[in-house]
């Protein structure tokens, strides 16, 4: 008995020492294998940084860009608005002098104080306006309607 004992404690040892083996070796193996796959994810996320870096540098080149055209647009706007308001003065002053609308004019300044007023035009344009439509208008050329108003 003393004997079976004894191989059953030889039995229980060496099969421990080779589970405390397997287990190291798997240990092992599984620090390895998580050491690289950080090495991998590490790499990527460094990738990843690089790439970021670079596309918020051209966001903001970009923002840039949206800022200047902003900028070039309102000037766009403020030179469009100076020009209309120069030939809406200049002709309703000719009307003025006339002392009255001849019938082809009366059209194109109507629409061009349109788009003088979409462009944010200011009240300067609507006072001469004002005088622009107390003026007699010619219906065709060379005629008034009874009440010496232009008719479309």
């Amino acid at each position: 008995m003393v004997i079976d004992e004894i191989w059953t404690k030889i039995i229980l040892t060496a099969v421990g020492i080779l589970v405390a083996g397997i287990f190291g070796k798997i240990t092992g193996l599984w620090k390895y294998l998580s050491a690289l796959v950080r090495k991998d994810f590490r790499k990527e996320i460094d990738e990843l940084e690089v790439h970021n870096g670079e596309q918020d540098n051209a966001l903001t080149s970009i923002q840039n860009d949206i800022k200047d055209l902003k900028e070039d647009n309102v000037l766009v706007q403020n030179s469009l608005l100076a020009g209309i308001r120069r030939d809406i003065l200049y002709d309703i002053e000719a009307c003025m002098k006339r002392g009255y609308v001849p019938w082809a004019n009366y059209d194109c300044i109507i629409k061009e104080y349109e788009q003088y007023k979409k462009l944010g035009g200011n009240s300067t344009v609507d006072a001469m306006m004002e005088e622009f439509r107390r003026l007699p208008h010619e219906k065709i050329q060379g005629e008034f309607d009874k009440k010496r108003k232009f008719r479309r």
